[in-house]
C-alpha cells in the first residue's frame, strides 16, 4: 500500500471546481501530472530526451468532440508515487502547452487498486479493500462505468468516473429527456482535456445514488457528448467530475473490476 499526496488546483473562474495532480517520473524526470481516470492514454508535454516516433495521432477526442492533437508517441519508463509502472507508450504534445497537459491516464492507473480521497488530496495505491464492493464495467480504454439513479425517477444513467474533469458533465440529450433533474444556473466557458473551450450551460443536478450510496446535488455542465460517445464502446450519459466526486471517497479495483463509494461519516 502506497499513499501519495495530491496537489489540488482550483479553477480560476470557479472555486467550486478543482483538479488533482500527482508526482510522477517519466524517463527519470520528476514532474506533476493530472490524475485523469477519464483518459485512456497517458500524455506528456514534449521535453528534451523524449524520442518521438510515429506521426501525429487523432485517435481520441475531448468532451466537446475535438480530436486530441499529439505530435507523436514515445515509449517511456514511468514511476507513479515511487512505484514502477513499467514501459508505457504515451502521447507527446507540444512543449508550448501548460503543465496540466501532463496526464496520467488509465493505461497506468488501471494497473492498480486505487482509493481516491479527493477532498483530502490523497490517493492510495493497492489499499485494503472496503468490506462491500460492487461490480463495474471497464471500457475498451479502461474507462470506469458506474450507474447513477435518482429517487422517484425511472431512469439509470451510464456514468464514467473521471478524476480529470473539474466539473460533472451531462450529455445534453440526457438532460433534455430528464429536465426535472436539473435547475439551470447560467453559462460558463468550459475547457476539455484538448484545451478546446466553449460556452456551456450550467445547472444544479439533483442528488444521485451511485454504487448504492446516496450523494448530494452537484454543479454540472450540459454538453453534447455525441462525438465523444462515437469513439467509445459504451455511450456516456454523465461524466462524473470533481463537483460530485469530492462528496465521497472512491475505491476502484481495476484488475478485479470492483468499486465502492464511501460517503463521509459512514
Amino acid at each position: 500500500m502506497t499513499t501519495v499526496a495530491l496537489t489540488l488546483v482550483q479553477e480560476v473562474d470557479d472555486p467550486r471546481m478543482s483538479l488533482p495532480f500527482v508526482p510522477v517520473e517519466i524517463n527519470g524526470v520528476e514532474l506533476e501530472a493530472l490524475v485523469d481516470s477519464g483518459a485512456g492514454r497517458t500524455q506528456v508535454v514534449d521535453r528534451p530526451g523524449l524520442i518521438v516516433r510515429d506521426s501525429a495521432t487523432k485517435d481520441s477526442v475531448g468532451a466537446f468532440g475535438v480530436p486530441m492533437q499529439s505530435i507523436g508517441r514515445s515509449v517511456v519508463s514511468c514511476r507513479l508515487a515511487g512505484i514502477d509502472a513499467g514501459a508505457v507508450e504515451v502521447d507527446i504534445v507540444s512543449s508550448d502547452l501548460p503543465r496540466h497537459f501532463n496526464v496520467i491516464g488509465q493505461d497506468v492507473l488501471a494497473q492498480f487498486r486505487c482509493m481516491y480521497r479527493l477532498a483530502d488530496g490523497v490517493m492510495t495505491l493497492d489499499p485494503e479493500p472496503p468490506v462491500h464492493t460492487h461490480p463495474i464495467h471497464l471500457g475498451t480504454r479502461h474507462h470506469i462505468y458506474l450507474e447513477a439513479t435518482w429517487k422517484d425517477v425511472n431512469t439509470a444513467a451510464s456514468a464514467v468516473f473521471d478524476t480529470g474533469a473539474s466539473v460533472t458533465v451531462v450529455n445534453e440529450r440526457f438532460a433534455a429527456l430528464h429536465h426535472e433533474l436539473f435547475t439551470p444556473e447560467g453559462t460558463q466557458t468550459g475547457a476539455d482535456v484538448t484545451g478546446h473551450s466553449v460556452q456551456t450551460q450550467m445547472a444544479i443536478m439533483r442528488a444521485p445514488c451511485i454504487l448504492g450510496e446516496q450523494l448530494t446535488e452537484a454543479l454540472v455542465a450540459i454538453v453534447d457528448l455525441s462525438a465523444a460517445n462515437r469513439t467509445l464502446d459504451r455511450p456516456m450519459d454523465l461524466i462524473l467530475g470533481w463537483t460530485l466526486l469530492k462528496q465521497a471517497d472512491w475505491y476502484i479495483d481495476h484488475p478485479g473490476r470492483r468499486a465502492a463509494c464511501l460517503p463521509f461519516g459512514k
